[in-house]
């Protein structure tokens, strides 16, 4: 029962850890942060690690035809961007600069993938927008 729980809410309590750590002990974590590596070899392993329960004829669907992908990664780095620069002449201050910064982000993993893949869409057209706007 319990070892069920953990497994399924792994996750969470590496969270709560990370973030603890950063509360309490934030020197350590300075270190770790300001590695380009370190960084780079997470985002790595994360992009590998999600990209393991794909189909290989839903990657290779994706890679025949990259509409969607393209199409998302037009939205996501010219359209945004122009629309809350638009939007944000409507706004003033930090509030108008922090609507554009929040619009050119790149797409986080987190949005982009998991949200994707919970709601039941393309993995593979997630991924490719991920690694697309990441680098």
């Amino acid at each position: 029962m319990i070892g069920r729980f953990l497994s399924s809410q792994w996750f969470l309590f590496a969270l709560a850890f990370a973030l603890a750590l950063g509360f309490f002990a934030p020197a350590g974590v300075i270190v770790a942060a300001d590695s380009v590596y370190l960084r780079n070899t997470i985002v790595a392993t994360v992009l590998f690690l999600m990209a393991l329960p794909l189909l290989i004829d839903v990657v290779w669907r994706g890679i025949r035809q990259p509409r969607a992908a393209c199409l998302s990664s037009f939205l996501n780095m010219a359209l945004m961007p122009l629309i809350a620069w638009g939007l944000s002449n409507l706004l003033t201050g930090d509030l108008s600069v922090g609507l554009v910064l929040a619009a050119v982000v790149p797409s986080t993993m987190a949005s982009a993938s998991v949200w994707t893949r919970r709601a039941g869409g393309n993995d593979a057209v997630a991924l490719v927008v991920t690694v697309v706007t990441v680098v």
